[in-house]
């Protein structure tokens, strides 16, 4: 513990260091690695013992502590930073459609949702405090913190984020479906709160879009016609795959 501890001060997101506490942690052994350096305050003696009476010499240095936090949170930001937009699993054309139209943040959102699980205690506050703050870099910040509010049942909360990050992009389908679902799980929870999507499902049931039928849309982005003058079935935010791909000048 004190190498690693060393080694976040030194080098806060050694990924290292992080891996092997993050190891620790899942292990259960003998006490989670973050609590040790974040909880232990009172030990089998005194203030000042750790497990089993020895003396914890960690037990009040706020300075390693600080740097450990510190180390977590900057590791799970550069964690963000290798999460691709989009599934790398979909077809490339497929990827390239949603890149482009920027209109479906579920992967990322998940990513970071998991990798967010992984981390415990004061370290976990810390990360969700500063997604929190940094959503104007990146508003998909504010669908992982909702997730979170969903889990711990804070429906009000959720909604306020998810209300936020659609602010921010109303193309996101990931943010209008969790939203959606976000409603349906408060109106189970408290059913005396009115859901603005109450009965959907039935009435979707009897309906049926017609529009990639009957409709074509040479898209509303702008010069983007001119670029390119592709063809869509619906509106490209909504439904970015191509129906008609304008041939590319050769030569």
């Amino acid at each position: 513990m004190k190498g690693f501890s060393t080694a976040l001060s030194l080098e806060p997101g050694n990924r290292q260091a992080l891996e092997n506490l993050h190891y620790l942690q899942e292990r259960q052994a003998p006490k989670p690695a973050f609590n040790i350096l974040q909880e232990n305050k009172c030990g089998a003696g005194s203030a000042n013992q750790g497990e089993q009476g020895h003396p914890n010499k960690y037990a009040d240095d706020d300075a390693a502590q600080d740097a450990n936090v510190s180390g977590i949170v900057n590791g799970y930001f550069q964690e963000l930073e290798r999460i691709p937009a989009h599934d790398p699993a979909l077809a490339p054309e497929m990827r390239e459609a949603f890149r482009w139209a920027n209109s479906d943040s579920s992967y990322f959102v998940k990513e970071a949702y998991r990798r967010l699980l992984a981390i415990s205690g004061t370290a976990m506050g810390a990360v969700l405090r500063r997604l929190g703050k940094q959503w104007e870099r990146d508003y998909r910040f504010l669908s992982v913190v909702a997730l979170y509010a969903m889990e711990q049942r804070d429906w009000e909360r959720a909604l306020e984020l998810l209300h936020a990050a659609a602010d921010r992009n109303w193309a996101d389908l990931f943010v209008e479906r969790q939203r959606i679902l976000c409603e349906q799980l408060r109106q189970e929870a408290e059913p005396e709160k009115s859901s603005t999507f109450t009965g959907l499902a039935e009435h979707l049931a009897t309906k049926f879009c017609t529009a990639p039928w009957e409709n074509m849309e040479i898209t509303s982005w702008g010069t983007e016609i001119e670029q390119t003058g592709n063809v869509y079935f619906c509106c490209p935010a909504w439904l970015p795959l191509v129906m008609w791909e304008r041939p590319r000048a050769t030569g």
